[in-house]
């Protein structure tokens, strides 16, 4: 009896099976319209997350920016919160992409120092208080730290499909990984999958532009190669730093 069973089960997922693949045979000769083609893309192809900010005037999310600024600066330093030339015209332009969108993640380029952490903490506040959304900031480093082992790699996975993701100081993290005697490369595979997938994505580097040997070289095609760089560069808004801006901390 217990043969028999299964028999007849195996035979009824059998036919089940044909079954489907024929109705799926079927489908595929139809012909199919045009408007009928457009909503299959839609369904293939979700729109991307977006940084839902409200409706707001320019001017005033560039005080809710300004003052999120000078909050963090100010538990950093007994001195009042000062902005020079330099951090007004890097909050100008924060404010102007925060409210633009013109592409889905910042870059911020620029030395030591400069304040390109306090102002990604600055732009993580105001999406957290006015969108509502979590945006959490992870050090390029311990990103890497993520390549190893199983548990890492499922915590790497959910950051690199995270709807918003910072990245702190690319760059200072090694470039590849030991795991189990094979070499990864988390941060690239990170990016290259927010590349993919159109993630808002704010990343702090050191790596600017530099002269070598009388020509000017991008230190991110110089570590990550030219394909990362161009990456970056469709992904991200581009804010540099001025390259003679002292350090804050000095």
């Amino acid at each position: 009896h217990e043969k028999a069973r299964k028999a007849v089960a195996e035979f009824i997922s059998a036919k089940s099976e044909k079954a489907l693949l024929r109705q799926l045979d079927e489908a595929a000769r139809q012909p199919i319209t045009a408007d009928q083609f457009t909503q299959q893309l839609a369904n293939r192809y979700k729109p991307a997350p977006t940084i839902s900010l409200p409706s707001i005037a320019p001017d005033q999310l560039h005080q809710h920016l300004l003052a999120a600024y000078q909050h963090i600066v100010s538990q950093l330093t007994s001195r009042p919160p000062q902005l020079d030339s330099h951090a007004q015209r890097i909050l100008s332009d924060t404010t102007r992409w925060l409210h633009l969108h013109p592409k889905p993640g910042l870059l911020l380029r620029g030395g030591v120092g400069v304040g390109k952490t306090t102002l990604m903490q600055a732009i993580q506040a105001v999406v957290q208080i006015l969108a509502h959304q979590p945006l959490p900031i992870w050090e390029a480093q311990s990103i890497a730290r993520l390549g190893k082992g199983s548990e890492g790699q499922a915590v790497l996975k959910n950051l690199a499909t995270a709807p918003l993701l910072g990245i702190d100081d690319l760059g200072t993290e090694p470039l590849t990984v030991k795991d189990y005697g094979n070499d990864t490369l988390p941060i690239v595979e990170l990016l290259t999958t927010r590349y993919t997938r159109r993630l808002p994505t704010i990343i702090s580097t050191n790596l600017t532009t530099i002269q070598r040997d009388g020509q000017t070289v991008d230190e991110i095609a110089d570590r990550y190669g030219l394909r990362i760089a161009d990456r970056l560069h469709e992904l991200c808004n581009t804010i540099t730093y001025h390259p003679e801006q002292p350090s804050y901390r000095q």
